[in-house]
């Protein structure tokens, strides 16, 4: 993720109204301005470089917001002091051209005098997806403006004495810093079981979506094997429709076919009937003819034994 600086030396500082559990003044309010940086991107934005972005926030009731809006990104930094000491950021943005390149800080620290310094991962805005491992508000406040310069005392005169012990204030002040010291070090390990936390969280997405990922790819291949069962059956209906088609084609034909041959046959039956006949015919003619000659020949013994007599 990279923002250009002269973008956010020009965000508009928005400040929210005081709220009625605070005083109208509180000490924390005033300009707050230092630098937010990042380190280098990890897990899938590996290899992005670290940055450090000048930021400025305007307190008023322990509470501030910063909203940038530009063509390549939108991002709202909130800052909240609640007047123990304690100190925390959220920032949350995302690309306009990509709705997936998103980001989220929930960053913790501590006010130590006029300076805040609190320290937190980036994720993407689901929580869970790491991309950069730390984050850091770094701010200090800045003087009233109007405010009297007040010049330093002459220092005292230097009167020999005994070595100075410490008195209750420096035990207190000894006291609160070991104290901040302390809250300090609770806060890191807290963050360091937060990040711990959160990277067993990415692991699990992880798996999770190695787990989905499996399941998909199941799901395709029983979708494909079901698609390719669907055409083969669809190929199988299409293959007896065609064969039930033939089947009756052939039928039909073997119906004029059979047709046919009763035709052949009635007229085989009517060819062998006028041979028969034809045959007879013959027969009787020739009968005829024997007859005939037989009758010429007795006709003509006859004549003879006339003419003889």
């Amino acid at each position: 993720m990279r923002i250009n600086a002269t973008r956010w030396l020009t965000a508009i500082f928005c400040t929210l109204a005081p709220s009625s559990t605070y005083a109208a003044t509180a000490p924390e309010d005033g300009k707050w301005t230092g630098t937010y940086s990042c380190s280098e991107g990890v897990g899938t934005v590996a290899g992005i470089k670290p940055f450090s972005h000048p930021i400025a926030f305007v307190v008023s009731g322990r509470l501030a917001v910063i909203k940038t809006d530009n063509a390549d990104f939108a991002e709202q930094a909130t800052l909240t002091l609640d007047g123990k000491g304690r100190a925390a950021v959220e920032l949350i943005g995302q690309r306009k051209a990509d709705a997936t390149k998103n980001w989220w800080i929930k960053a913790a620290g501590r006010v130590t005098g006029d300076g805040v310094k609190a320290e937190g991962p980036m994720y993407r805005k689901d929580g869970t997806t790491l991309v950069r491992v730390a984050c850091v508000y770094d701010l200090h406040k800045q003087p009233a403006e109007g405010a009297p310069v007040v010049a330093p005392a002459a220092p005292p005169p230097v009167v020999a004495k005994e070595p100075p012990r410490p008195d209750d204030s420096q035990k207190r002040a000894a006291a609160e810093q070991a104290k901040l010291q302390k809250v300090a070090e609770e806060d890191r390990q807290r963050l360091q079981v937060d990040l711990a936390a959160a990277m067993r969280k990415a692991e699990e997405a992880e798996q999770r979506t190695a787990a989905l990922t499996q399941q998909l790819a199941a799901a395709q291949a029983a979708r494909q094997a079901t698609e390719e069962a669907d055409a083969s059956r669809k190929r199988a209906e299409e293959e007896r429709q065609r064969l039930q088609t033939d089947a009756a084609a052939a039928k039909r034909q073997a119906d004029e076919a059979e047709q046919r041959a009763n035709a052949l046959a009635q007229q085989l039956a009517a060819t062998q009937t006028a041979r028969q006949m034809a045959e007879e015919a013959d027969a009787s003619r020739k009968r005829a003819e024997e007859e005939r000659r037989r009758l010429q020949s007795d006709a003509a013994a006859a004549k003879r034994k006339s003419d003889e007599a």
